[in-house]
């Protein structure tokens, strides 16, 4: 095995050396792929620990269960919801998904909140398929729907029809709302068992709205898409369905609001600031007046090189940082209007295990007069 940097050298010794000394070794090996909150070389990283946690779950070495949670864990490739696990926000669900195929699927554990559903799952692909020679797995037609009915993912209008004309729900494909959520779906391998023929997934649901306080999922998938390592896909027709029971904790968690006790930036109209289970939100409203009375702002915000909001961190009470999720990076909002105002919304690592009774936000602001530090203290609204 070729060790690539400094990074991997530390996670193979760790895994070399400690895995059959010491009962703890499994948060050892976490706080070697999570120090300083780095992930560093994170793609050779994680494909030395896939290789090796797939050896050891493949020779029967005690505490695999341990090692299979910390991998899935790792591949979650959120901050937010890694902390919201450590502190045992997360749902064991072992439940597999009725079907006549012989592939199957099953739920292994969960994270739900306001902004994020999150799956560990296994697919089994029995004697259809080498799961060696699969390089992804797409979930092509899927909807989840809960008990009061709200549909909270669906990527398929055939399957969002057939649950909506006889549940006598008005609502068009394309058009989202409180009881239709708009999300977007990313999955990633975490791991291929050789001896089962199966691979473990993490799929993550990350709304654009809030997620409401549902008691029961129902998922149905209709299709699965596979890329195999030739680059040839196949497309697989079937029926896998299943109904979860959500834990209290789930169906009954609660928003921490947070309101603005001082602003140093005069032009800032409105701030908000929402921490969930697994993440937080800031959405901010720029009102330039000067600049809203010949609108320059819109053309110079539309071609400047810089963001007008850039270098964003959150601040606690010790002094820990917390920077925007990279994984929800995609779904950031900056928008510039032509009346001089500008929308800008962004996903924070920081959780309800993170936060503290006061918070500050820091960024950089650019405007055509120059740029400035800008602080907004928080307090948490009791």
């Amino acid at each position: 095995m070729n060790i690539i940097d400094e990074e991997d050298k530390r996670i193979y010794s760790v895994l070399n050396a400690q895995i059959y000394e010491h009962d703890s070794y499994t948060e050892t090996i976490f706080n070697a792929l999570y120090r300083d909150n780095s992930k560093k070389a994170f793609n050779i990283s994680r494909f030395i620990i896939a290789i090796i946690a797939g050896l050891t779950l493949i020779s029967g070495i005690a505490y695999a269960k341990q090692i299979e949670k910390l991998i899935l864990r790792f591949f979650n490739n959120s901050e937010g919801i890694d902390r919201a696990i450590e502190s045992g926000y997360i749902e064991e669900i072992d439940k597999e998904l009725d079907t006549t195929s012989e592939m199957s699927i099953k739920i292994i554990n969960m994270v739900m909140d306001q902004k994020n559903i999150n799956f560990d799952i296994n697919i089994s692909f029995g004697k259809l398929y080498d799961v060696l020679e699969i390089t992804d797995v797409y979930i092509d037609e899927a909807i989840i729907f809960d008990d009061a009915n709200n549909i909270l993912y669906c990527n398929s209008k055939t399957l969002f029809d057939k649950y909506c004309l006889p549940n006598n729900i008005k609502q068009n494909y394309t058009d989202y709302n409180n009881r239709y959520i708009n999300d977007v779906c990313n999955g990633s391998i975490a791991y291929q068992d050789i001896e089962s023929n199966s691979m473990k997934l993490n799929y993550n649901i990350y709304a654009m709205s809030k997620l409401p306080k549902s008691k029961q999922l129902h998922i149905k998938i209709n299709a699965l898409k596979l890329r195999f390592i030739n680059g040839k896909e196949k497309s697989i027709k079937d029926n896998w369905e299943a109904t979860i029971d959500l834990p209290s904790k789930f169906s009954e968690r609660e928003t921490q609001i947070y309101v603005v006790t001082e602003c140093s930036e005069p032009n800032i109209d409105s701030v908000k600031f929402e921490v969930y289970n697994t993440c937080s939100i800031l959405e901010l409203v720029y009102n330039d007046n000067t600049n809203k009375k010949d609108k320059n702002f819109f053309e110079w915000g539309l071609n400047s090189k810089h963001k007008v909001i850039e270098d964003v961190h959150i601040k606690d009470n010790d002094g820990n940082k917390y920077y925007k999720e990279e994984a929800h990076s995609s779904n950031s909002i900056m928008i510039y209007n032509p009346d001089g105002t500008l929308h800008y919304k962004e996903t924070f690592s920081l959780t309800q295990y993170d936060a503290t009774e006061t918070l500050t936000i820091h960024f950089t602001m650019y405007t055509m007069e120059g740029s400035k530090d800008v602080v907004i203290k928080l307090k948490r609204n009791s």
